[in-house]
């Protein structure tokens, strides 16, 4: 009973996890910062706040404390009035678009981040901010 109970739980992570997100909609590119997505599906509001799931899959391998990452899913929180976020969740991965092994993690929640407008970051905002519409 005990293991088909673990079974079920590791099954229920693995639907709902947002490497898993069957919809990875793409809202910016950058030649340097590389692809931006958001699971749309994912996108909730509170009042003036949005919390969503965003991929970053990069052009190539960056360095971040020794360790070489191809892309990113961070659990997003946003403020749609001051148009600022914070990372709530990061999993950092060794193959593009979230895919193969979670080599890092980082689950303390960043300070509030202004990003400049247009930059990819800030367009990102501005969609989800604007799906609520």
């Amino acid at each position: 009973m005990k293991i088909f109970f673990i079974y079920i739980l590791s099954a229920l992570f693995f639907l709902i996890s947002p490497a898993s997100a069957s919809k990875w909609t793409l809202i910016s590119t950058s030649e340097n910062k590389g692809k931006i997505y958001v699971d749309v599906d994912s996108i909730k509001f509170k009042r003036n706040t949005v919390y969503f799931w965003q991929l970053d899959s990069y052009p190539k391998k960056l360095d971040i404390d020794k360790i070489d990452i191809f892309s990113s899913i961070g659990k997003i929180e946003g403020d749609c009035v001051k148009m600022a976020r914070r990372d709530l969740y990061v999993s950092y991965h060794d193959k593009k678009m979230g895919k193969g092994n979670v080599v890092s993690e980082d689950k303390r929640t960043s300070e509030w981040i202004y990003n400049k407008p247009g930059s990819v970051w800030y367009e990102t905002l501005k969609f989800v901010c604007n799906s609520k519409r």
